[in-house]
């Protein structure tokens, strides 16, 4: 899902116009030669869907220049219009300002930034509510005339008194009457408005706030129309996902929507445009209004949200089960060790709760149990029993490496070999004998064996410089994959799984599980690598961060490097104006490399945990580039004032 949001909002920056806001298209039927005007409402709209959006720099970018724009058009009384201020519409189809443009435009600058709203401001926005208001605490009328005496400027809307609610829960205000207008069409399930050319945007409108006896009547409605996970078009798709996740319906049931938005992104990053509402009769013909950017909007938050919930989802969901199988496991590690002396027992258990600590995401003992949930009802097939086995096996593989590689660091402690050696023959007794009628697996287990060692030696044997007479550079490039190698154990509890439902090792399937997880473990260790250059070059360990660096380093000072200290201030130099760009990149590029074969295994009900285990890159990357940005902004100015 990475690349799809990344792609998605360089197209709304493209389309972002030079004052802020964002142009709609009008049109009789389709959007192939429509007409292009620019109003307050899409823009409002587009600035509350980015609130879902990771907030990284483009998008909090693009939000800052909405929210300008929409600050130039507000009137003294803090109301909205639904023409851009001395726009042609407005001068040749004038309209008066309305509650619907108004509650969305202030709904979104509440979500931009609450403070924007002083006391002043809400104080006219109160004074305005009243006076237009049907009776005391709603609903309200749509049209903001105080001498309208007919009937079309004095209805009162489904839709306009939805986001009002919105716009007033935003601000911890409920009010009875609103409640109970939108309560009555909903039980009536009359989701009608003049000014939408459907009842999607209407049931998005009242779910983005609405919390009441009726949110089952609006989850039904939604899926009375939906077909294959499909309501006609992304844009109706994307409203409906957005409005069921909000109303409380799992993420499960929408996987396929998500499957399908993804596919109908063009390869710029946009979705095409779709009806959304009305647009002002032309000559007696009726015109409807959307935009690509608007539909775009819409899908990245369905996305979004859809991402969010599911890792909330993933937390909570089935707790007493996944309890019972973490202790189940690590239980079970710990009887390993049983045959050791009690003082080297006593190291297994703080050696393993130390792993333990710093997984925050239990994916060392529960990445077996996490994939197992995502294949949905082909999950049902594997039994508890063999997902435990695989949980006890990778917690035994973490345990023995993580021994292991305090050696290759020059860190060991020679009491600990024991436990990394018992830790080793338990976990491949494990893998050997778990499919016993799958000889296949049991050299795909020892090719990874065989392959992670083999990463392991190479590593010592060529990224040591502490030891050398002579410290130059060492001649040669780094094969990425060797990073995934040394530790694609990791991985074998998920292909394991995919093993026993019964496909083989020239499998699609196996493949693209296998890319996923080399590509993911590259990006992790990239990230791992850009923290640590300093602590890794410090001690004579090159990881490919430090590769980068000593290469510049030569190239820079025309100096050979001789020792950490004395070239610590070029390093730093280079890496934070240089190479954390370069390495932005290569992890970036492992991220969006892992999210395609994401989507090629079909296998998966639903890909999201797999997504999730690319999140925390995905910030880190995004924390880098800012943090970069500072300290360069930094160095300028100290640099300067020397």
């Amino acid at each position: 899902m990475f690349d799809t949001i990344q792609r998605g909002i360089r197209y709304l920056v493209s389309q972002q116009k030079s004052d802020g806001s964002f142009d709609n298209l009008s049109t009789e039927t389709d959007f192939t030669n429509a007409r292009t005007y620019t109003t307050t409402f899409f823009s409002s709209l587009i600035l509350s869907a980015l609130t879902q959006l990771p907030q990284e720099p483009e998008v909090v970018e693009i939000k800052k220049c909405i929210a300008t724009f929409l600050l130039s058009q507000k009137s003294p009384l803090w109301t909205f219009n639904y023409w851009k201020k001395d726009s042609d519409e407005m001068k040749k189809m004038p309209y008066p300002d309305d509650l619907d443009d108004t509650a969305c435009a202030l709904a979104a600058l509440t979500l931009y930034d609450q403070s924007l709203l002083d006391g002043a401001a809400f104080a006219r926005i109160v004074e305005v509510l009243t006076a237009f208001e049907q009776k005391e605490g709603g609903p309200y009328y749509t049209w903001l005339l105080p001498e309208a005496k007919e009937k079309k400027w004095k209805d009162i809307d489904l839709a306009v008194n939805s986001n009002i609610g919105y716009f007033l829960s935003l601000h911890k205000i409920t009010l009875p009457g609103i409640d109970a207008f939108i309560e009555k069409h909903i039980r009536q399930r009359r989701f009608i408005s003049p000014y939408y050319a459907s009842f999607y945007p209407l049931i998005y409108f009242i779910a983005r706030w609405y919390n009441g006896k009726q949110k089952q009547v609006l989850s039904e409605e939604l899926f009375s129309y939906q077909k294959n996970g499909i309501w006609e078009n992304p844009l109706n798709t994307a409203l409906a996902v957005s409005s069921l996740l909000r109303l409380g319906v799992p993420s499960s049931s929408l996987a396929k929507s998500i499957t399908y938005l993804q596919k109908m992104q063009q390869a710029n990053g946009q979705w095409d445009a779709y009806i959304f509402c009305k647009d002002p009769t032309i000559e007696g013909k009726p015109f409807f209004a959307g935009s690509s950017a608007l539909t775009t909007a819409c899908c990245l938050e369905a996305i979004s949200l859809y991402e969010a919930t599911f890792l909330q989802e993933v937390t909570s969901s089935d707790r007493t089960k996944e309890v019972n199988m973490y202790e189940t496991i690590i239980n079970t590690v710990i009887k390993q060790f049983i045959l050791l002396d009690t003082a080297s027992q006593k190291d297994a258990v703080k050696l393993l709760n130390h792993i333990l600590q710093t997984d925050v995401g239990k994916q060392v003992a529960l990445l077996p149990f996490y994939f197992r949930e995502s294949l949905g009802s082909q999950g049902k097939k594997i039994p508890d029993t063999f997902v435990i086995e695989l949980g006890v096996a990778n917690t035994l593989g973490w345990i023995a490496y993580t021994i292991y590689d305090d050696f290759f660091d020059e860190e060991g402690v020679v009491s600990n070999l024991a436990i990394a050696n018992i830790a080793l023959r338990k976990l491949t007794h494990i893998l050997t004998r778990l499919l016993p009628k799958r000889d296949d697996f049991q050299l795909f287990f020892h090719v990874i064996m065989d392959r992670l060692d083999r990463a392991n030696a190479w590593e010592v044997r060529h990224c040591r410089i502490s030891t050398q007479r002579k410290l130059t550079l060492p001649r040669f490039t780094f094969a990425y994959q060797q990073l995934a190698d040394k530790s694609l154990g990791h991985a074998l509890g998920p292909l394991a799984i995919v093993f026993f439902l019964g496909f083989t090792t020239d499998s699609d399937e196996i493949k693209n599980l296998h890319a996923f997880f080399s590509h993911y473990l590259i990006a992790r260790q990239l990230n791992d690598d850009a923290h640590d250059w300093e602590k890794d070059l410090a001690r004579g360990h090159i990881s490919p961060v430090g590769m980068m660096l000593l290469k510049k380093y030569k190239e820079k000072t025309q100096k050979e490097y001789r020792d950490f200290t004395s070239a610590k201030e070029a390093l730093q130099e280079i890496f934070w104006y240089e190479t954390i760009h370069e390495v932005c990149a290569l992890i970036s590029l492992n991220i969006r490399r892992a999210e395609r074969k994401l989507t090629k295994m079909s296998y998966l009900h639903d890909a999201t945990f797999l997504q999730t285990l690319l999140t925390p890159l995905i910030r880190a990357t995004q924390e880098a580039q800012q943090v970069n940005k500072d300290t360069r902004m930094f160095l300028t100015a100290y640099t300067t004032s020397l």
